[in-house]
């Protein structure tokens, strides 16, 4: 399957865009796969975003969880001079929303993966409420 073949029905800018490949690129698909977790900060080096929890992309989370690492990183920063307490803060501080948006991530690829009629079904019926119900938690203040 190549991207012409994908995209062939979409308007521009995306369908012409891709409409203009010289070659028939072919297009990889994969399992989706989490960073797995671990201590990320060494020698003074913290890893942030997806370089240190990526998972699914279902809520659109790489840049957000991103930006939240940094945010928290500079308070922390901005409190402390030992390098080593900052890194246990900021693992302990990060810790329970990264595991909050995996676990979200984790449910909507299982309702993504379900069979297509019972996926939208529920989709139909609770969509709207299961959407504003996960990500009333991304609303409320990091710091």
């Amino acid at each position: 399957l190549g991207l012409r073949d994908l995209f062939a029905e979409f308007q521009s800018p995306p369908g012409e865009l891709v409409g203009q490949l010289n070659s028939p690129t072919e297009i990889h698909f994969g399992e989706l796969q989490e960073v797995p977790e671990h201590n990320r900060n060494k020698h003074g080096l913290v890893l942030m975003g997806d370089a240190a929890h990526a998972c699914s992309p279902s809520m659109a989370q790489g840049a957000g969880m991103a930006l939240e690492d940094a945010l928290a990183l500079a308070d922390l920063i901005s409190r402390y001079a030992s390098t080593a307490v900052i890194n246990r803060a900021f693992v302990a501080q990060r810790r329970d929303r990264v595991a909050w948006v995996r676990k979200q991530s984790r449910d909507r690829d299982k309702v993504r993966n379900l069979p297509p009629t019972v996926r939208n079904l529920m989709l139909r019926n609770l969509g709207d409420r299961l959407y504003t119900r996960s990500y009333a938690t991304l609303r409320k203040p990091l710091i």
